[in-house]
Order: C-alpha cells, then structure tokens, then sequence
C-alpha cells in the first residue's frame, strides 16, 4: 500500500503530538517538517523547511497538518490547496470569518481532503448522546444547557507560549481557543442558532488579556446554553437536555486535558 506522505508545518505542543501519532500509523509516512527556527527540532528526523512556500512546492508530501499559531492558518492552508495538497488545519479554523471564507473558496479542488480539528465530536460520551438524539430516544428536545468545566487552563499555559492569551497572536480568549469544540458540539447535537447572546469576562481569573470566561445563550428551534470557564479547578458538571420539558443529565467521564 502506497503510504501519504505528510507534512507538518508548526511544531510546537501541538505539532509534536500530531508528529507522534502520525508515526503510530502504518499509512502514514511523515516526509517533512516546517518551523520558522530549524534548530528548534533538531531532535526530529527528516527533511525540514523554515518557509512553509517551500515545503508546499516541494512535491515531498501530499498533505500537511498546519498546527501554527491562528493567525497564520489561513495563509498556510490556501498555499498548501493551491499546490494541490490535502490539508488539515487545527482549530480554529480561522480567527476572522472573512479569512475563514477565502480558505473554504481556495479549496476548489474537491478530491482534495480539508478539514479543521473537532476531534471531540469521537469521544463515546458525545457520539452516543448523538447517537440518542437521532434514534429518538429523548423525543423532541424543547432545552439543551451545555457546562463544561474539565478545560481549565493554569496560567503557566498562558505563559507557555508568548502569542497565547493575547488578541495580536490568539485573536481572542477561549472562545477562539477552547471553546469551538463545545460549539461545534451544540450545532452538532441541535443545529445552528438563528440567535445569538454571550457575556465575556476578560481576565478574570487569570492576567492575561483576552476572555477566560464565558456565558452564552443561543436562541434556535431548542433553546440551549454553553457555560465553559477555562479559569477554574476541573469538576464534574453535567450537561442535560430537556426532552418535554423534563431533564436528563449526562455525566462526563474525566478526560486528560492540558496542564
């Protein structure tokens, strides 16, 4: 079987972990590496690159996973789909909606592979809440209050990196950061919103600039609600739906999560 050839392109915490795993895979065959400082991976094997343009025309790799800070995914991602390469982007997707677009609209080749890291959606806990949902189990769902507070973030992770926790290199707090996972979710359980209402608290918890709280209420054919704090100790919160207006509580198992 002939193996994909990868390329990743940022390897920070992140682009180390996708290395590790890529290499667990007999498919996959990692082919190049691109960070902006080379001796920063002298410890890796392969052939690297210090300019994703180059990796991109290289013709050493038929796809890469962009593990960069957000600002750069959307030049990274259209470089990559305009040298005809699948491409595989961490979340977010983009920081701004108007870039988000100019990446969907560079993807014209649709044999191409792209996509954006939602990886919470395989957890068992929320495939077989998914798997409830659309077997009708719960009848119709009037409510859905979403809390997830097993994201918390110390702040020696805001100091980890110096783009993180600020609006020049995150582009926001935990809404941009930790939060599309629990948004993809909501949509994913229920559908979009045709309303939206959020309340931020900027540093809150921690000194840093950007939100580390967050309250949100949508307004769709359900009501539903997200409540996702990265500022405090993990606990066991549940979330619930309301089929007929009675609830029922969903109790998450502790996952690993980062320091």
């Amino acid at each position: 079987m002939k193996k994909l050839r990868m390329g990743i392109v940022g390897l920070g915490i992140m682009g180390r972990r996708y290395y590790a795993m890529l290499h667990a895979l007999a498919g996959v065959e990692v082919t190049a590496l691109c960070v902006r400082h080379l001796d920063t991976i002298s410890d890796l094997p392969g052939e690297k690159f210090s300019d994703y343009r180059v990796l991109c025309a290289s013709g050493q790799v038929d796809a890469v996973i962009i593990a960069t800070p957000h600002d750069s995914h959307p030049q990274v991602a259209i470089e990559a789909l305009h040298h005809g390469l699948h491409v595989f982007v961490e979340k977010p997707l983009a920081v701004h909606v108007a870039d988000g677009r100019r990446m969907l609209a560079a993807h014209r080749d649709k044999t191409l592979r792209f996509g954006v890291m939602l990886q919470e959606r395989s957890r068992p806990l929320h495939s077989t809440i998914k798997a409830m949902l659309q077997g009708g189990v719960l009848g119709d769902i009037r409510r859905e209050h979403w809390i997830d507070t097993e994201w918390f973030r110390s702040q020696a992770y805001y100091q980890s990196s110096s783009w993180r926790a600020t609006w020049k290199g995150e582009g926001g707090g935990l809404l941009i950061n930790q939060c599309p996972h629990q948004l993809d979710l909501l949509q994913w359980f229920v559908g979009l919103p045709v309303r939206v209402t959020a309340h931020l608290s900027l540093g809150k918890y921690h000194p840093i600039e950007v939100a580390s709280k967050l309250w949100e209420k949508k307004a769709s054919s359900c009501w539903n609600r997200a409540h996702s704090p990265c500022s405090r100790m993990p606990s066991k919160h549940p979330c619930s739906a309301a089929p007929h207006g009675n609830c029922l509580p969903v109790h998450p198992a502790r996952c690993g999560r980062f320091p």
